[in-house]
């Protein structure tokens, strides 16, 4: 399971809103030598926390996971996997909870719109199927069987996606209505459409493996559409009317990709590589959204805000660090990418230098192993 915990800042007037990371310029080029060598460590273990900052205060949400935040004005909205909550930041050494939402999410990403009538709206990433669109859903029925040696856990078919809910009274969130996406949404990304008086939610997924792909019985899913097959190789984009967001259309778009880099059984203690996407990060300045696909880094152009350039035969470049197979300095059980699960990216201010993490492991099996390999580093591209 990977957790990401991504800042999404919104700022919302006339033409709203929105969670902002961004992207970078150049496409360093097929066969790109891997030069980049792991530093010695400068410094000695520091004690929890880091330098130059204070502790101020804190909010417990004990028995669940936490995932994601975004932000409006004075508030901060906490995503968890069993719960949303409303956190007043006004005074920063002293946090009020304005409400606390239990809604099972399965990863509970959040972000934050105004519509044109003056609602704020808020959407949560629902990532694994629950039995009802509102916040009365719970986890579908399950089945657990082996399968070439492993145990896969099958899903019945239920509502993933996102989840939209009315918070302009914080205290009182009130739930507006929901869009199902194939393969759920472990994360998404806002990006505002002011020409055309809509946002469009960008909804990062993939298959996990347990409790998504395969499906118990795909019967309803083929019908809808919905149905998730590794390797997904998609995204899904949710246009959203300002004027009314609760009509809002669900859209795939296909990804480039590469079918050899595609690695269902990849050596062990790997994730697969290009499969579908983690997380996206829009530049608004360059029109750039980055791209975090597991074992591939892509760069798209977003000019024409719904429609990004990323199938085969569009401009957008790739980032896919491979070490060749054939490179008698590496160990056997090494030949694979260089990194093993990109998770998210964040651009410079400027706009130049893109800063792309490495979850290696994934979210609660990090793996930062050092000793001659690059895995669950951070790496950056120009």
């Amino acid at each position: 399971m990977r957790r990401s915990l991504r800042l999404a800042a919104v700022c919302a007037a006339a033409l709203l809103l929105l969670a902002l990371t961004a992207v970078a310029s150049g496409d360093p080029g097929d066969g790109h030598a891997d030069e980049i060598g792991a530093p010695p460590p400068s410094n000695t273990a520091a004690p929890a926390g880091a330098s130059n900052m204070t502790f101020l205060d804190a909010v417990d949400n004990d028995g669940t996971i936490n995932s994601d935040l975004a932000f409006y004005k004075d508030w901060a909205i906490v995503g968890s996997y069993d719960r949303f909550r409303i956190v007043d930041i006004k005074n920063p050494s002293d946090l009020r909870v304005l409400s606390s939402t239990n809604c099972r999410a399965n990863q509970g990403d959040v972000s934050v719109f105004k519509s044109r009538d003056d609602r704020v709206l808020m959407l949560q990433s629902i990532d694994r199927p629950v039995t009802a669109p509102d916040c009365t859903g719970v986890d579908t029925a399950t089945t657990t069987e082996l399968e070439g040696g492993h145990t896969v856990t099958r899903a019945r078919f239920g509502y993933e996606g996102l989840r939209m809910f009315d918070i302009t009274d914080p205290a009182n969130p009130r739930f507006v209505g929901f869009y199902r996406t194939a393969c759920g949404s472990h994360t998404h990304t806002l990006v505002p459409d002011p020409k055309n008086n809509m946002v469009h939610a960008y909804v990062a997924s993939y298959p996990l493996g347990s409790h998504i792909t395969p499906q118990i019985d795909t019967a309803q899913s083929d019908a809808l559409g919905l149905t998730c097959e590794a390797p997904h190789s998609k995204i899904s984009i949710v246009d959203i009317p300002l004027t009314d967001p609760a009509n809002g259309v669900v859209r795939e778009k296909a990804l480039s990709s590469d079918t050899e880099f595609y690695e269902p059984d990849g050596p062990a203690g790997h994730a697969p590589g290009f499969q579908a996407c983690h997380d996206h990060q829009a530049f608004m300045p360059r029109n750039i959204m980055v791209a975090s696909c597991a074992g591939d880094l892509q760069y798209w152009d977003i000019s024409d805000r719904g429609n990004p350039t990323s199938a085969d035969g569009e401009p957008h470049t790739h980032i896919q660090r491979e070490v060749p197979a054939d490179d008698p300095d590496t160990p056997e059980n090494e030949r694979w990418e260089s990194f093993d699960f990109m998770h998210n990216a964040t651009v410079s201010w400027d706009g130049q230098v893109v800063a792309a993490v490495d979850e290696s492991g994934g979210g609660v099996e990090p793996r930062c192993d050092g000793d001659g390999t690059k895995r669950g580093f951070t790496w950056f591209y120009p």
